[in-house]
């Protein structure tokens, strides 16, 4: 069923774009703006033309995601690329994705929202209202106190702790701390993983902790993080977390660990304000993510067994 009209109207009545700069983030060989970026949108026409195709293209998404597959424990992905001033957070967002697919959630449990002029046309946007679209529709699909949802979100960060929500021409509103918590609590689903890449992100843990969830930051309340150029392919923290944690372990909590050395090390070596990547976990998760963790390696090992020639889903 088709009922996300809310969604447009709210695109509607929205006023001002977020413009949250990279101060402090970038070191001195990351500090590039990235320069401008064309308008995708001129005029009320190009408006209302925009959001109707950014509108089939939420229906579209999320007519994609199948159900949760019956006795096991599944796991769906959502990447959020939240502004567009930088290639970055939407290269990064595609990069995960796919490794989720391949790795993690499987084929029809991952969907990205990005904020990008160069993926307008083809992937939906990030804002609030279509955030909150995609969470409540992979909460209608699975087991929502077994599951397990992974939500990523990349993007410039205030000291107010909101993340930058912006793309060109396009009337947008900054998510709070505050208001992520009302998305994810809304949802009823139990079982979170949350990884935030953006400045200040630590001053998200507050509002967003909990018995059943793992929170992770690239940065404490008060620090600053890093990578955020166009010519980077991933954030630092992103890089170490899924790329060089998750590339070592399928353990959602010891990739951490991993990552936070990595970014240590780099930071170190650059000269920079420590980070200090952030992580709060509920004790009711722990078992949930080592069964998750079980399932994983005895799927593999099933795969690896297996003389079908054919990859195992």
């Amino acid at each position: 069923m088709k009922s996300y009209s809310r969604f447009a109207c709210t695109f509607c009545l929205l006023v001002g774009l977020a413009q949250i700069g990279c101060a402090g983030e970038a070191s001195a060989a990351d500090s590039n703006s990235g320069g401008a970026v064309d308008q995708s949108v001129k005029g009320s026409d190009g408006s209302r033309q925009f959001l109707a195709h950014q509108q089939l293209l939420l229906d579209s998404a999320l007519d994609h995601l199948r159900p949760a597959v019956s006795g096991k424990l599944n796991l769906y992905f959502v990447g959020v690329a939240g502004s567009a001033e930088q290639k970055v957070f939407a290269r990064e967002i595609q990069s995960i994705g796919s490794q989720f697919e391949r790795k993690f959630a499987g084929s029809g449990h991952v969907i990205e929202l990005i904020n990008s002029p160069r993926t307008s046309q083809t992937i939906p946007i990030a804002t609030p209202d279509s955030l909150r679209a995609t969470i409540n529709r992979i909460a209608a699909l699975i087991d929502r106190k077994r599951d397990i949802l992974f939500l990523y979100l990349t993007s410039h960060g205030s000291r107010d702790h909101r993340l930058s929500f912006n793309l060109p021409g396009v009337p947008m509103t900054d998510l709070s701390a505050a208001s992520l918590a009302e998305i994810l609590d809304q949802s009823g689903i139990d079982n979170l993983v949350v990884v935030i890449s953006a400045c200040y992100s630590g001053g998200f843990i507050p509002q967003l902790q909990g018995d059943h969830r793992l929170i992770m930051t690239a940065a404490a309340a008060d620090r600053t993080s890093f990578g955020c150029s166009d010519s980077s392919e991933f954030t630092y923290f992103g890089r170490a977390y899924f790329e060089e944690g998750l590339g070592l372990t399928n353990s959602f909590v010891a990739a951490f660990g991993v990552a936070t050395n990595h970014v240590a090390r780099r930071e170190l070596a650059e000269g920079a304000i420590p980070s200090s990547p952030q992580m709060s976990i509920g004790r009711a998760i722990r078992p949930v993510l080592e069964d998750y963790r079980w399932q994983l390696t005895e799927t593999k090992r099933v795969c690896q067994t297996a003389d079908s020639g054919q990859p195992c889903q």
